[in-house]
């Protein structure tokens, strides 16, 4: 094992815990594991989330993602209430960037037509 790393059994724990419950903080999945009777800081929890890239909500919710449709229902795969909702916030996340980068687009568009006269222009007439 390598200086300054957490046990593998904890690293393991930590990571399943991050894709079972995503939107859990570094504080609360190092309470849950000290519940559990393993021992980790919170900046251990953080550590281990960068090793398996992982320290984001929005990708410990895509891991859950691809993990629930790599083990689809044919697996016989339950997920939780939390499960579903950190997934539905997934999709709806997904439509919202969509629309706003549609939107950004659209307004990257001159907002004034060339007819239109400018400050300048009035200003000075003959030009």
């Amino acid at each position: 094992m390598l200086r300054n790393r957490v046990d593998p059994a904890i690293e393991q724990a930590i990571a399943g815990l991050a894709i079972e419950q995503p939107a859990l903080g570094q504080v609360r999945i190092a309470n849950e594991l000290r519940k559990r009777g393993k021992t980790v800081s919170p900046a251990g929890v953080r550590c281990v989330w960068q090793r398996h890239d992982l320290e984001t909500t929005k990708k410990r919710r895509k891991a859950l993602e691809a993990n629930s449709v790599q083990d689809g229902p044919q697996d016989g795969l339950v997920l939780t209430e939390a499960q579903v909702a950190a997934l539905e916030r997934a999709q709806l996340d997904k439509e919202a960037s969509s629309t706003s980068a549609r939107r950004r687009a659209s307004d990257a568009s001159p907002s004034r037509p060339s007819s239109t006269p400018t400050a300048r222009s009035l200003l000075n007439p003959g030009r």
